[in-house]
């Protein structure tokens, strides 16, 4: 912040846990519901892109990560 002037807009928490749990399970982080990583990365993606993003807990069972982008179910 005091470098570039700006506030901090987004912080990445440290959950250990949550990423091997991902990684031993072979699934993306982003299905990982209730995560705070995964809310994380999250709000980076919707900020990035503008597009509000649905929580891995509303999208019905079956859905893919593309389709929650696109809308496409």
């Amino acid at each position: 912040e005091r470098v570039i002037g700006l506030p901090v807009k987004h912080v990445v928490p440290s959950d250990y846990r949550a990423a091997l749990q991902a990684l031993n399970k072979g699934r993306p982080l982003a299905l990982e519901s209730g995560s705070r990583l995964c809310d994380a990365f999250a709000a980076i993606a919707s900020d990035l892109t503008g597009v509000q993003l649905e929580s891995a807990a509303d999208t019905p069972k079956g859905g893919s990560i593309f389709g929650r982008i696109t809308g496409r179910r």
